[in-house]
């Protein structure tokens, strides 16, 4: 069964409503007057001259009500069709959002729609990228290749004290101590976001206007801000969730589960696109007697080790995954055969020449390990 719903209706009024709406009462006003008009000349018999001073004080008074009703019934329709459209935006980018796939995608997003709704302010929005390996490195998405200001988090007040700034006017109010001097005229703000309490994203808007943003215009920029706060927050906890869902507490490598999903979408992509995938698995050789002799918290040092070494020897694309127990595998896209097994020499060779460390006072015994090399879809 399929239920039909009513759509809201467009508050436009068309053409022929608008004449007729306007020919009933004229038609039924001249009629009005008329007979008036023809009563009181009957009635008083007044002189023409007071007849039209009272015709134009009845015209008058029509015209200004008349007026009043166009300009009421005009701003309805006009917030009307104001606030659909900016509840079109706000659902538009909050679906922008939701689907974006990193940091950066959301705010592009974000610098994308502000840019829509003010496309006669210079936009700059500075935002913390946490995938990068520096503590405190922002990036910037930006309409001008030079913005009010040049953006250090260690130094800018908003970032470093939590304090938005507002500027109504550059010539005569007191700026940010940070501004470039090249700007004499126009105002500013600078809106800040927050995760856990720590500044995550600074907004920046310049015109060239003196008193341009209102309050209501800061609103509308916070509300955008506000929604994508919460979205960054559950996207960043689903990103954590993931890594320790994907990884082997013990060594940090990829773990079983992971590699069983990813060499699926490893050996399609090989398909595809017609590039071999090869792979490595390795195992140390007579691991138990290290447990035994050592005990299993020196079986796990050695773990931890081995998988370091592997890491050092392969590169950024590869994936090294911990099998299970002291078996580990590592798989190389784009890489054929021939590529492998230098990668698995290098493992090999760098596994027997370097001395395992020092565990609870003990020297822990030097290692060797046993390899193979698999290409897909050559040997598979």
């Amino acid at each position: 069964m399929h239920t039909k719903f009513n759509t809201p209706s467009d508050p436009r009024i068309s053409l022929p409503k608008i004449i007729f709406m306007s020919l009933l009462p004229g038609t039924l006003f001249g009629l009005f007057l008329y007979n008036f008009f023809d009563w009181y000349l009957l009635s008083y018999k007044t002189e023409i001259q007071s007849l039209n001073f009272l015709y134009a004080i009845i015209c008058s008074v029509v015209f200004y009500l008349l007026s009043v009703f166009v300009g009421v019934t005009y701003g309805r329709i006009f917030y009307r069709r104001s606030s659909s459209k900016s509840m079109k935006n706000f659902k538009a980018y909050t679906e922008a959002i939701h689907t974006g796939l990193n940091e950066k995608s959301i705010y592009l997003s974000l610098y994308s729609f502000i840019s829509k709704i003010f496309k006669t302010s210079k936009i700059s929005i500075f935002y913390k990228d946490t995938s990068r390996e520096e503590e405190n490195y922002w990036e910037k998405q930006a309409s001008e290749t030079t913005p009010v200001c040049h953006m250090n988090p260690r130094s800018c007040p908003v970032v470093s004290q939590g304090k938005e700034c507002f500027v109504n006017d550059i010539s005569t109010e007191l700026t940010c101590a940070y501004q470039l001097p090249n700007l004499k005229t126009g105002s500013y703000i600078c809106l800040k976001s927050e995760i856990q309490n720590s500044p995550r994203c600074v907004v920046q808007l310049y015109h060239h206007e003196k008193d341009y943003f209102d309050i209501d215009t800061i609103n509308d920029i916070r509300s955008y801000i506000e929604i994508t706060t919460p979205i960054l927050e559950q996207k960043n906890k689903m990103k954590v969730l993931n890594v320790e869902a994907y990884t082997d507490k013990l060594t940090q490598v990829k773990n079983r589960t992971y590699l069983e999903q990813e060499i699926v979408k490893l050996i399609d992509h090989s398909n595809e696109t017609k590039e071999p995938l090869s792979v490595i698995i390795l195992d140390i050789d007579f691991f138990k007697k290290v447990n035994d002799n050592y005990g299993h918290p020196a079986g796990d040092c050695i773990l931890v080790e081995f998988a370091s070494i592997v890491k050092s020897c392969v590169r950024t694309g590869d994936i090294v995954c911990r099998y299970g127990g002291e078996e580990f595998l590592v798989l190389l896209p784009k890489s054929n055969v021939a590529y492998a097994n230098s990668i698995a020499e290098r493992i090999r060779y760098s596994i027997a020449n370097t001395t395992m460390p020092v565990f609870q006072g003990v020297q822990l015994p030097d290692l060797t390990c046993s390899l193979g090399v698999s290409t897909y879809p050559d040997y598979a």
